[in-house]
């Protein structure tokens, strides 16, 4: 389980080439990248900064010769070029970006890749996630443990839905090239929601991450927070929405009651699978969030945050 956390943060550096796109360098005018490629043994699936010199400063580089068995890269500087914003990780992609990211996974490679939805948002936008694992089309392997990343619950929190929808294709297109893709995709089934805020998405700005507001894209279109929208404890300690232990079938819906689109798919698809660790991605500070992070009593921690 590590190795798939320490692989989701190094997907900043290593994250890889979208299936439809071509990667270029110097600005589109020069040798395409060849991606994926390995320095020193490590796999890279997109562009490195380790090749800038103190002169040029921080730029992201790609290698434009490699060798096509082990797939190293060449060492020599000429055969190395500046990354064009066509690049994995060089622009954010929109809402129908990211829905055909990860359908072009699922329909290339079906045995790894699954695609599902948990929803809408309230203007109805599919709510897309991807099921990464081998043998993908079909059952989960008995105590085959689960993971589920979701990104974007306030929509102008925009670097978890990058790092999550690379991540995808990271673990799709490293299968039988890395060791420890490998392991995790025989091992683990990996689910993925890149974004359960995207009606928030659209009315975000590129360069105005500070919003609080429905203007700026952090709430969902009904103007309602999604990260302080889910069952909590009220003023006398009791659960909010507590379900009914008498009707087992139904002892989840109380909690959903008057809940926002999102968040009911979310919650509901949280309970209804076995899942052994979960991370919900945000943006814009250093900070962990422990459960439970909500009590009545304002004096009450759970530890460092």
């Amino acid at each position: 389980m590590f190795s798939l956390l320490s692989l989701l943060f190094l997907s900043l550096t290593l994250p890889c080439l979208p299936l439809a796109s071509a990667c270029t360098t110097h600005y589109g005018g020069g040798l395409p990248c060849k991606i994926p490629f390995k320095m020193s043994g490590e796999i890279f699936f997109s562009c490195t900064t380790s090749r800038s010199t103190q002169e040029e400063g921080v730029l992201a580089k790609c290698p434009t010769k490699i060798d096509e068995d082990s797939l190293e890269a060449s060492k020599e500087e000429s055969d190395w070029g500046v990354c064009h914003t066509d690049c994995p990780m060089r622009q954010y992609q929109d809402n129908d970006q990211l829905r055909s990211l990860l359908s072009n996974l699922s329909s290339s490679y079906p045995d790894l890749a699954t695609t599902f939805s948990i929803g809408h948002s309230v203007l109805g936008q599919d709510l897309l996630g991807v099921r990464l694992t081998t043998g993908a089309r079909g059952q989960r392997t008995l105590l085959k443990p689960m993971v589920r990343l979701i990104a974007n619950m306030h929509g102008n929190e925009v670097t978890g839905r990058e790092m999550l929808s690379h991540l995808a294709t990271v673990l799709v297109r490293g299968m039988g090239r890395d060791q420890r893709i490998t392991r995790i995709m025989e091992t683990t089934e990996v689910h993925i929601v890149p974004t359960v805020n995207p009606d928030g998405w659209d009315r975000a700005t590129e360069e105005d991450c500070g919003g609080q507001d429905y203007a700026s894209g952090r709430w969902n279109e009904n103007k309602v927070d999604l990260n302080r929208d889910f069952p909590v404890l009220d003023s006398n300690g009791d659960r909010i929405g507590k379900p009914d232990t008498s009707d087992p079938l139904g002892s989840w819906d109380s909690l959903w009651v008057g809940r926002q689109p999102e968040t009911v798919a979310i919650g509901t698809w949280s309970v209804n699978n076995p899942w052994v660790v979960a991370a919900n991605f945000h943006d814009g500070a250093v900070v962990t969030s422990y459960p439970w992070d909500h009590y009545t009593d304002r004096d009450q921690k759970t530890g460092d945050h």
